[in-house]
């Protein structure tokens, strides 16, 4: 991931009608999505968390110490950012203070397997996000999963352009699985 790609905007984007009345279904509040997600940091705050996602992209799951340590450089106190991060639903840590979510990453195995350059694995959260990668890191992504109706694996690409004609009969299902409030990092 490039700093420039890891700069706030003015945050006057608007996502296309047809994308937006997608998130609309989902009930995917406007303030989840993109400089909007992260526009309540301070700005040493942000470069935390930029420096989470970067690492999960380049090197994989940064560990609770090295995340303690980039902390300390910026001049944070580790652990209010790292509570923040976890009120603002950026970063969420499993039982034994690891990061299990850095969305759109997955810190565990989920069945959203996404290959980058250079053959790099890494796990998305959800269908959505492992979309939204591509984009994300400014390069193609290949995408494993398998449908959840009859299970049939599923492999295609998405570019920072959108998805390639080998996904060609894939679809993202939005919706809500009932009342158990699940969520990736409950699990983990």
């Amino acid at each position: 991931m490039s700093a420039d790609r890891a700069r706030p905007s003015d945050g006057r984007e608007s996502p296309a009608p047809g994308v937006a009345a997608s998130l609309r279904a989902a009930q995917i509040s406007p303030s989840k999505l993109g400089p909007a997600r992260h526009a309540r940091l301070m700005n040493s705050e942000r470069q935390l968390y930029f420096w989470i996602l970067r690492r999960f992209a380049t090197s994989g799951r940064p560990s609770c110490a090295e995340t303690r340590e980039a902390a300390q450089r910026l001049g944070l106190d580790a652990g209010r950012a790292l509570e923040t991060f976890a009120r603002e639903d950026l970063v969420h840590f499993d039982r034994s203070s690891e990061i299990a979510v850095a969305y759109p990453f997955s810190g565990a195995p989920t069945p959203f397997r996404l290959r980058l350059s250079g053959g790099r694995e890494r796990y998305a959260c959800c269908a959505t996000d492992a979309l939204g990668i591509a984009p994300m890191v400014g390069e193609p992504v290949e995408i494993t999963s398998s449908c959840h109706h009859c299970g049939e694996p599923l492999k295609f690409a998405a570019t920072p352009h959108g998805v390639g004609l080998d996904a060609e009969g894939v679809m993202v299902w939005f919706g809500k699985r009932g009342d158990e409030g699940c969520k990736a990092f409950d699990s983990l």
